[in-house]
């Protein structure tokens, strides 16, 4: 695998995908208004809808991986994933073209989140856009291995109660959504569980793992999403250095995550506001004022380009006392991506 060197963490944007200097934009937030006609679902239950798909909701689970779709759907900040995993056929006799649907998830506070153009991944056909033209009984989405996907970005402390289809039931004319309501929540339904935060990202504070730490907690040599890439924690190292004092050397690698090439220098925050270590004191200790360097030198890096699945590494350098050890790193954060303390 190609290794290159890249100079800022985790906070690259998507050249081909979003205008330079541009955060990712909200997502559709509005009040839910008066209930409208609609069955109650089931994970697992089969629907035939208006269009003459059968519908099949199988899971749904938050998330702060990017989902690789074609609108690059991927959280910020202050933002996870609702990732919901469905299945498709046609029941028609003839050929049946599927537009898409939206997908809205409403929180406890009656705040509705809805799916974007775009927003919808069939894991066979990668980024591309997933409109297809389904053959009288094909189906799609029901092997596991291949599965189709929709993402919904929802605000990090939203809690989840229910999931809206702006489709209704073939068989009921009046009928304009098909309802799902979530488990944990009055009225929901013990089969339609939202599968939590993973614990790295996972507030203990809240029980249902909907709810992500404003700081997640890391370990060396595991990789962790940060919108587009993946970052890790490599290595430390000490040596020795003037007037009493020393170096502590941290080694990171970044790996694009996106389905395009992600390019730094659309991203222009600095690095050095978004590294910091402490020792076992609490003391911290900002990075030297070069920031990232190189792997094979001690020179400060220059912008690159990283493509697919493509992976980058650098170093940190701390100036601390003699002796001193470093206890955690705080990695990434900004206006783009989650904040990860890694403990050494």
């Amino acid at each position: 695998m190609q290794s290159v060197a890249v100079p800022v963490l985790c906070c690259f944007l998507l050249s081909a995908a979003l205008p330079a200097r541009e955060k990712p934009e909200k997502p559709g937030q509005a009040r839910a208004q008066t209930q409208v006609q609609g069955a109650q679902g089931q994970f697992g239950a089969i629907y035939t809808m208006r269009d003459d798909f059968n519908l099949q909701f199988i899971s749904a689970a938050y998330t702060l991986e990017p989902h690789r779709d074609y609108a690059a759907t991927a959280p910020t900040a202050d933002e996870k994933l609702l990732v919901i995993r469905f299945a498709l056929k046609n029941a028609r006799p003839l050929d049946n073209y599927y537009g898409g649907y939206t997908f809205t998830a409403v929180d406890e506070e009656e705040n509705s989140y809805a799916s974007t153009s775009g927003s919808t991944r069939y894991a066979p056909s990668g980024s591309s856009e997933y409109a297809p033209n389904l053959k009288p009984g094909q189906g799609v989405g029901q092997d596991s291995s291949k599965p189709l996907t929709v993402a919904i970005r929802i605000p990090n402390k939203a809690r989840i109660k229910k999931l809206l289809v702006n489709n209704g039931r073939k068989a009921f004319p009046k009928e304009e959504i098909l309802r799902f309501s979530i488990a944990g929540f009055a009225d929901g339904d013990p089969k339609n569980t939202i599968a939590p935060l993973p614990a790295y990202a996972a507030d203990a504070s809240d029980k249902s793992g909907s709810t992500s730490l404003s700081l997640c907690q890391g370990t060396v040599g595991t990789f962790y999403p940060n919108t587009y890439v993946d970052v890790r924690c490599d290595s430390i190292s000490y040596r020795p250095a003037s007037d009493g004092k020393q170096t502590a050397v941290v080694q990171v690698t970044v790996k694009n995550r996106a389905s395009r090439p992600v390019d730094s220098y659309y991203f222009q925050e600095s690095p050095l506001e978004l590294v910091e270590a402490r020792d076992g004191s609490g003391q911290k200790y900002p990075p030297g004022e070069v920031g990232a360097r190189q792997l094979s030198s001690d020179e400060a890096l220059g912008s690159l380009q990283l493509n697919e699945n493509e992976e980058a590494s650098y170093r940190y350098f701390f100036e601390i006392p003699a002796g001193a050890r470093l206890q955690s790193l705080r990695l990434g954060g900004g206006s783009l991506g989650h904040a990860y303390q890694i403990k050494f």
